[in-house]
């Protein structure tokens, strides 16, 4: 009889907990920066429903995906505008760089010298996101695209790849849901 009661207490426990009033948001917005170069998808990777020209200064936007609030500032990929990456990277909790899956294989030294300067400087997490996957027919697996961006063979927990279409919304919800769980406790 106990044991039957426990149980239905740690129910409806659970279920009261699962409702957004006894489970508020974070009060602590993650800064996030998003990287990437010229014409990735960044602007749309956060906003699909918008047209954007070029992002030619940082744009500030706010999000609330679950319980975590992500404050992220869109920075312009043009390689006249890079040199300010280094000014946010070390301001920001997270970082996503957005990769232009469409034209990797042309931009893949940019892309390895970008990446590994951030990879540098950086520790936190930082999600690698190809972009635009709804573009392409085919394409090789998460882990080949992974080996043409990292020199190394040692897996690092903080960073993680994803097929993402910002266009569509496609697994934009993952990144921003693994980025929340790393950052658990902050």
């Amino acid at each position: 009889m106990s044991s039957l009661l426990t149980s239905l207490l740690t129910f409806f426990s659970s279920l009261l907990h699962s409702l957004p009033f006894f489970n508020p948001p974070s009060s602590t917005p993650l800064k996030t920066v998003l990287l990437g170069l010229q014409n990735s998808g960044k602007s749309t990777f956060l906003s699909p429903q918008t047209l954007h020209p070029p992002t030619l200064r940082p744009s500030t936007s706010t999000l609330q995906i679950g319980r975590r609030t992500f404050t992220t500032i869109d920075l312009g990929g043009q390689k006249n505008l890079r040199h300010i990456w280094k000014d946010y990277t070390p301001k920001s909790s997270i970082i996503i760089f957005i990769i232009d899956i469409t034209t990797y294989s042309t931009s893949l030294p940019s892309l390895k010298n970008e990446f590994t300067q951030i990879t540098n400087t950086f520790e936190g997490p930082i999600a690698v996101c190809y972009n635009k996957i709804d573009l392409i027919t085919s394409s090789p697996s998460i882990e080949e695209y992974k080996k043409m961006l990292v020199d190394d063979e040692e897996d690092d927990e903080d960073i993680k790849f994803f097929f993402t279409s910002g266009l569509k919304g496609e697994g934009v919800k993952d990144v921003f849901e693994w980025l929340g769980e790393k950052c658990d406790g902050v």
